[in-house]
This record gives structure tokens, C-alpha cells and sequence, in this order.
């Protein structure tokens, strides 16, 4: 753990005889904070990247510009893919066209079912004629089983025209919504030429030029929030446990020496980085800077505990956290509270005006 940014006032320092130091014990306050470093980010900031292969052809934006979301960043050359959309269209308008109830193919169907209706018709009277005849003695057994031959006929091939009729439609409906689906398919791979803006923002930073090849792999930009701004800190594995949502920040920045400000911290992520052993963590001001930009560097101090009126010692005067020196040679045992980069406060086992000596 590192000390606040701002000052705790230093102990009364004093000599004894042998040379050795001293303090005497007096109350102050002392905070107990968590020591991280990062940098600042837009909010939302994210790298923008193609969703193709291909030549960049345009750069509709520059570096700074304000940008909202559906804003066209990007152009990659898309040729090809503008003539299978255009095939893509012709083909569906091919099949609406087959599709629709006054085309040349479902008409002949139609007319095949109507004729096939208006001969069963004829050879259903047909029949029942017969065989009235044959009831009356007129005719023969083989003209009236002729006629219910040809009225069997009649009624098979009408209840195949009309579903070659109805196999007609669904197979012209189907290939009209396959054309449609195809045609989305390469609308939307014409879109995928065009890379465009994720939110209302700005573009901080532009990493290619026209000509260039680019990929799915390849950032083109890095795009955030122009007017609020979160910090990214690196804690140590050691002290992430005793952070919460919502504790206190002190920050200092490069770029403004001298001043502090004041943040809270508003994300934990819950993996370490193997590599580094740290967490990171995200921390918001409560009163931002007028001016910041992304990739600017802080260090903070992650307020733990603040305990006012404490008895505090140098933390250099403390023997095996547990003991003081009280004489020259004698020690006492103490029972120590918050603690950090330079003091320590003590609970129990010394007073306040009490001297103690340096080890």
C-alpha cells in the first residue's frame, strides 16, 4: 500500500542521549488506502474493426470528429458483392413474378384443372346415363363399364391436375422466399463493406489509409464517449480482496501536478491477469477534469478506512508489528489498527505524549 496524496502531519521528532531517535505519541489522522496505476479511457471506448476482407476504399471521418451511432466511418471496396446483390434482386423479382396467381405457368396449370373438371363433369352425366339405360334393358354391360372407366379416368387425372397445381404454387412460393432470403443475405454482405459508428462519441484515433488491405483482425479506429471518461486501474492480487463498489478514490495525474481528485470505484473484474498478477479495476470522478484524453496516466489511492483522532506511530518504530521501544533497552507490547506506507495506529499498550524510541 502507497500514502494518500495528501499530508499527514509528521510526529515531533527529538534525540535522546545515546543518539537514538525518538518521537512522542500524539493523535492525528490516518487512512488506510490501496495503492493502483492506469490510465484513462472514453467511456465505451472499443476499436473499431471491418467485417470483411478487402481494400479500404473511403475514410468518412477524422481524427476528433464527433460521431453518432449508424455514422459511416469506413468504406471497403465491394464490387463483387454489389453485382450478387444486384443478381440477388433480379432473381427474386423473377420469382415474384413466377409466384403470382397471373403467371403464364400457374394459368396453364389452372386452365389444365378446369378442363380436367368440366371432363369429369361430362363423363360423370355420361355415365349415370348408362346406367339408367342399362336399368331399363337399353344397351350393354360393356358400354356402361366403359363409361365408369372413363368417369375413373376423369376423376384421377383431375385430382392430379389440381395438385400439380397446388405443388405449383409451393414450390414457386418457396423458391420466391428462398430469392428473398438470398437477396437479405447479400443486402446485408453489401452492408458489411461499410463499417459504422457503435455510439455517440468521437474518433480518437484512425489507423489506416485508403488503399490499405484490411481484415476482421485489423483495427481501423478507436472510437469513445467525446465527454465522459473512466479510469482503468492495475491492483495487486494482495490487496483486491479488501476492495468495494463505491469506495473512495484519491487520483493524481501528469498532466495536472499539484492537484487531486476525486473518483469512486465502480467495477472489480473478477479474473486476475496471470501474467502480471493484477486486477483491473474501473474507478469514475465524481468531478472530472475539464479536460482529459484517453490513455492519459493516473495513480490512486483506493480509500479503505479513515480513523480521525488515532494515536499513530511511525511505522519504522514498530518491532515485529507487535512491540515498541519505551527506554533504551525496554519494549512494550502494542496492538496496532490501521496501517500504511508511512505510519501505523495504535489501539492499545502506549499513550498519547508518551516518547518511543527508534529501533
Amino acid at each position: 500500500m502507497k500514502p494518500l496524496y495528501y499530508c499527514i502531519p509528521l510526529l515531533l521528532l527529538s534525540g535522546c542521549k545515546n543518539g537514538r531517535e525518538s518521537v512522542t505519541v500524539e493523535r492525528k489522522s490516518i487512512t488506510e488506502s490501496v495503492y493502483a496505476s492506469g490510465v484513462i479511457k472514453a467511456q465505451g471506448q472499443y476499436q473499431s474493426f471491418a467485417l470483411v476482407s478487402g481494400i479500404l476504399k473511403e475514410i468518412k471521418v477524422n481524427e476528433g470528429d464527433s460521431v453518432s451511432i449508424g455514422d459511416t466511418l469506413f468504406v471497403i471496396d465491394s464490387r463483387s458483392s454489389s453485382l450478387s446483390a444486384d443478381n440477388a434482386a433480379l432473381a427474386y423479382e423473377l420469382s415474384e413474378k413466377n409466384a403470382n396467381a397471373n403467371s403464364d405457368r400457374l394459368q396453364e396449370l389452372e386452365t389444365a384443372k378446369n378442363l380436367a373438371l368440366e371432363k369429369l363433369k361430362n363423363d360423370s352425366l355420361m355415365m349415370v346415363r348408362q346406367q339408367k339405360l342399362w336399368q331399363q334393358n337399353i344397351g350393354s354391360k360393356v358400354e356402361v363399364e366403359q363409361r365408369e372407366l372413363a368417369f375413373a379416368t376423369s376423376k384421377s387425372n383431375y385430382k392430379s391436375a389440381v395438385n400439380r397445381l397446388d405443388q405449383a404454387k409451393l414450390q414457386l412460393e418457396s423458391e420466391k422466399n428462398m430469392a428473398l432470403n438470398n437477396l437479405k443475405i447479400s443486402k446485408k454482405n453489401v452492408g458489411d463493406f461499410v463499417v459504422t459508428s457503435e455510439l455517440n462519441g468521437r474518433v480518437y484515433d484512425i489507423m489506416k489509409d485508403p488503399g490499405d488491405l484490411v481484415s476482421p483482425q485489423i483495427p481501423l479506429a478507436i472510437v469513445g464517449s467525446a465527454d465522459a471518461f473512466v479510469m482503468e486501474l492495475q491492483v495487486d492480487e494482495y490487496d483486491i480482496t479488501s476492495l468495494r463498489i463505491g469506495q473512495k478514490v484519491l487520483v493524481s495525474m501528469d498532466s495536472y501536478k499539484g492537484q487531486a481528485f476525486e473518483a469512486v470505484l465502480s467495477k472489480i473484474n473478477p479474473i486476475m491477469n496471470a501474467s502480471s498478477r493484477t486486477f483491473m479495476v474501473e474507478a469514475t470522478f465524481t468531478k472530472q477534469p475539464e479536460v482529459l484524453y484517453p490513455n492519459l496516466t493516473v495513480e490512486a489511492n483506493i480509500v479503505l478506512e479513515t480513523h480521525t483522532n488515532a494515536l499513530i506511530i511511525p511505522c519504522s518504530y514498530l518491532i515485529r508489528d507487535s512491540l515498541v521501544l519505551i527506554s533504551d533497552k525496554d519494549t512494550t507490547e502494542v496492538t496496532t489498527s490501521l496501517r500504511n506506507y508511512e505510519y501505523v495506529e495504535i489501539t492499545n499498550g502506549i499513550s498519547e505524549g508518551q516518547k518511543i524510541y527508534k529501533p
